[in-house]
């Protein structure tokens, strides 16, 4: 696409990884500027869209446009995330 654009795809190994995540830089659709995010609506079977599909397409693929929420996290919370991520790394 022109201007130069960014998309990345994140689908689990495992259901249980949770649903698949889509982040678009820029962002076309919508109301916001900058980054764009979505989420699949299911587990099993993802329909991953063609790359930088129109957002029509995307939605109609079984995704949802989610806005970006920060959360500040309590340093114990932070500590079991790092221990998690540490897991799963090795």
């Amino acid at each position: 696409p022109e201007p130069l654009g960014i998309e990345v795809i994140a689908v689990s190994r495992e259901r249980r990884d949770g649903p698949a995540l889509m982040m678009r830089v820029p962002d076309d659709g919508g109301e916001s500027e900058g980054a764009g995010f979505f989420m699949a609506t299911r587990l099993d079977e993802v329909v991953v869209p063609q790359p930088f599909s129109a957002e029509a397409e995307v939605l109609a693929a079984g995704w949802s446009r989610e806005s970006l929420r920060a959360v500040k996290l309590m340093p114990e919370e932070q500590g079991s995330l790092r221990q998690w991520s540490a897991k799963r790394a090795s």
